[in-house]
């Protein structure tokens, strides 16, 4: 029998009906793919951030001992797991700096690039609820203001290569110390930094142990035998 040819209207639909089918396939093996390379966003960090972070920890912890020079440390603490991946690092050291006077120093030092604010506030206990400090109580720098609810704002000054550091001097009158940090600037006017899941701050201000007594609080100096 004779072969006969198929006509032209039907050759070009099933050419253009292979070429559909054909897309199709390369489309669905591309939608596969990606879909089975992991996200970057789902990704952890990796060793070379974790390496870098535990860097950044062991300069800050130099910069802060420098800082407090010889004073005698009461309580070291490293500070992790903030919500806002810009600060690297937050260590604070409770010594016995001014302990002639019934204070006691709580120092900070960070490690982030941009400008950050000490919000703060003493409690009687960890989680408990924010109190103005006792009064007599200073900071380094010495320029603070009023937070509102009984908190105080000092803002970190230098202290070196990418290092902020502030100081809070207070009566050993309370037992713990509260605060948040914050950035300030951009167009949302500033971002909040707490422990993650939005918690807020807490230092203890006790002294360790029995041998390191916590300093007298303020008294009047006794009257002069007459």
């Amino acid at each position: 029998r004779a072969i006969r040819a198929a006509p032209p209207a039907k050759l070009l639909l099933w050419t253009r009906g292979a070429a559909r089918i054909a897309r199709r396939i390369a489309l669905r093996g591309h939608l596969k793919s990606r879909l089975a390379a992991p996200r970057p966003f789902a990704m952890s960090p990796g060793p070379r951030a974790h390496e870098a972070d535990t860097c950044a920890a062991v300069a800050a912890a130099k910069a802060l001992a420098e800082r407090t020079g010889h004073a005698a440390v009461w309580r070291e603490a490293k500070i992790e797991e903030f919500d806002n991946r810009e600060v690297k690092a937050l260590l604070a050291r409770v010594t016995d700096e001014g302990a002639t006077n019934g204070l006691v120093t709580v120092s900070f030092c960070a490690v982030a690039r941009k400008p950050l604010r000490l919000h703060w506030a003493t409690a009687d206990e960890e989680d408990g609820p924010w109190q103005p400090p006792p009064p007599g109580w200073s900071t380094r720098p010495p320029k603070s203001c009023d937070g509102g609810g009984g908190a105080w704002v000092t803002d970190f000054e230098p202290a070196g290569d990418g290092f902020q550091a502030v100081d809070i001097m207070l009566p050993a009158l309370r037992d713990t110390l509260a605060f948040l940090l914050r950035f300030e600037g951009g167009g949302s006017g500033g971002r909040w930094v707490k422990r993650r899941g939005g918690r807020d701050m807490y230092l203890s201000l006790s002294a360790p142990h029995q041998s390191c007594p916590r300093p007298p609080p303020c008294s009047p100096a006794p009257a002069p035998p007459s």
